[in-house]
């Protein structure tokens, strides 16, 4: 039987399968200078966002190398900062989406598409949260 570690990653991989498949088909109904504007937006919105995920991915594999076992606290503490990143993300895309003259469908659901990887995040984080205590 599966542990509810694994459930909760099964789960937040659907969910980001789900907000991916939304965006893609938002992205599809924007026109070729509406489209321009949009991955802008997104680049303008992950300014360093990215890098510091980066950083934490290496910092997480460094750390499953080198103890070579998985402590639930740290693996929380990861997926915690993680969701913190994407949270930080979420809003620095609101700001730049509303300042943007893209449609109000594509925004909404971008946004949406977002909420759905935090909330998946926030699932695993506390999964393993839960299995530290």
């Amino acid at each position: 039987m599966m542990s509810y570690e694994m459930i909760s990653i099964v789960i937040m991989m659907v969910i980001f399968m789900i907000g991916g498949l939304r965006l893609k088909s938002a992205k599809k109904q924007l026109d070729d200078k509406q489209s321009a504007i949009a991955s802008q937006v997104i680049l303008k919105s992950k300014k360093g966002i990215t890098q510091a995920s980066l950083v934490l991915m290496i910092l997480f594999m460094v750390w499953l190398f080198v103890v070579d076992e998985l402590n639930y606290g740290v693996a929380s503490l990861f997926f915690f900062l993680a969701f913190v990143l994407q949270v930080v993300y979420w809003f620095k895309l609101r700001k730049n989406l509303s300042m943007s003259d893209l449609p109000a469908e594509y925004k909404s659901i971008t946004l949406q598409s977002n909420v759905l990887f935090i909330a998946g995040l926030f699932i695993v984080a506390l999964a393993f949260m839960v299995k530290n205590f």
